[in-house]
């Protein structure tokens, strides 16, 4: 799948944001541990690529995906695997695109972080 996050068509990287999200969403309905490192080692590392993207409706859908996904992602996980991602998009001083991405997800993925992780890490990335 990481090769087609390089795909040159714009269009091909967005519909895979989507069909990424479908995927995370059959295997976060598996019971087996498999399923769930599926989504850490294989899906997750896509939209990490996919939130950076040069084309706005990649990042967009690669967003999208990510506030869907992080629902099939453990409590014990979430900050390690996704609170980084949204993290470092937000610290990227470079690029205003990602932080815009950045400021986006964590109002997506505020209710999943909770009260801690959100007072922990985000609220200090925001003031």
């Amino acid at each position: 799948m990481l090769d087609i996050c390089k795909d040159p068509e714009s269009v091909i990287r967005e519909s895979l944001t989507g069909q990424v999200a479908l995927v995370a969403e059959f295997c976060g309905g598996l019971t087996s541990s498999e399923a769930y490192e599926s989504i850490i080692t294989e899906l997750l590392p896509v939209l990490k690529i996919l939130v950076c993207d040069e084309n706005e409706q990649v990042r967009i859908g690669a967003s999208a995906s990510l506030v869907k996904m992080a629902n099939y992602i453990s409590d014990e996980d979430v900050m390690e695997h996704v609170l980084s991602i949204v993290l470092k998009l937000a610290h990227d001083e470079e690029d205003q695109e990602l932080r815009i991405v950045a400021a986006g997800l964590l109002n997506g993925l505020s209710v999943r972080f909770g009260g801690d992780l959100s007072r922990q890490f985000v609220v200090p990335v925001s003031i």
